[in-house]
């Protein structure tokens, strides 16, 4: 049977990044040499029904028809299918999960095939204050307290979600991995971009090196006044004000969020502390570095 290889986010982890680069002709190659196959036309035809709550047929049967079933018959072993919007975790206030929906929505499209899961993580204070940045450029007038305080935390447990999935489609066909450079010492894997091709069959080991800034986020000494900006600018004008930031005030990659005091980043790694060391334990006994990282014990 086929391989479906569903790599189903979380945003604010690289999602724009293997958007990018799994569709450069290098990469190709290495797909190729493995038989595998990736269209970047079904992310973008896939980008608008994957926010649905719920999962309609007739929404998803033309995608399916033009782009899964004819996969049947191609010369390929496997396919790579990119959509981080079909993860299924919610970030807005009051917000629950749809985690169940979007296993039916995979499932639908993957049926005649094996579908394999592969879910990228990072802690959560940092993903908070990357998932804020990302909002600011996206016409967020809240500051940064009033956005945590409204945050509903107990949407991401990592370790809960992901269960959802395995109890869906098989413990063997999800493949967690995490997005944090400072994890993969001694892991067998040079980043997380290795760590996805090798969770798709591709034996390959690459490092990659003077990677594009992607989607990059805005320098703190920003953020205020592209909030105020948000509140007396239209959506285009703000997008454009938004635009210029990325263009000539971005943050750098290498430093750290400064949005969190310590007793806030504190507070929200113990929130997840319990379970994130079940996610370290199950999903991550090749890297060596992660339980530490993702319980805290380094802060």
């Amino acid at each position: 049977m086929k391989t479906l290889n569903f790599h189903i986010g979380s945003g604010r982890c690289g999602s724009t990044l293997i958007q990018a680069l799994f569709n450069d002709a290098g990469i190709h190659q290495v797909f190729e040499k493995h038989a595998l196959n990736y269209n970047l036309e079904i992310y973008q035809g896939t980008g608008m029904i994957a926010h649905d709550d719920t999962f309609i047929e007739e929404n998803w049967r033309p995608i399916k028809e033009k782009f899964f079933d004819p996969m049947h018959d191609m010369a390929f072993d496997g396919h790579f299918i990119t959509q981080e919007n079909l993860l299924g975790m919610r970030s807005g206030k009051d917000q629950k999960n749809i985690c169940d929906v979007t296993c039916q929505k995979i499932a639908y499209l993957a049926d005649g095939f094996e579908p394999k899961i592969i879910i990228i993580v990072r802690r959560q204070d940092t993903y908070i204050e990357s998932l804020y940045n990302q909002s600011l450029k996206r016409y967020e007038t809240r500051d940064f307290q009033t956005f945590v305080d409204e945050f509903p935390l107990q949407n991401w447990h990592w370790y809960d979600n992901i269960q959802i999935f395995c109890n869906f489609f098989g413990r063997d066909n999800v493949c967690v991995v995490p997005f944090e450079q400072k994890v993969y010492s001694n892991s067998g894997r040079t980043g997380f971009l290795d760590a996805v091709l090798m969770a798709s069959g591709v034996t390959t080991r690459l490092a990659f090196k003077d990677l594009p800034l992607l989607n990059p986020s805005l320098a703190p000494r920003t953020f205020e006044v592209m909030r105020v900006a948000n509140q007396h600018l239209s959506k285009n004008e703000a997008h454009a004000l938004a635009d210029w930031f990325e263009a000539h005030i971005s943050k750098d990659p290498n430093d750290p969020y400064t949005l969190m005091n310590d007793e806030l980043r504190c507070k929200i790694v113990n929130t997840y502390k319990e379970t994130n060391a079940k996610l370290c334990k199950e999903y991550f006994p090749d890297y060596p570095l992660a339980e530490a990282y993702f319980t805290g014990v380094d802060l």
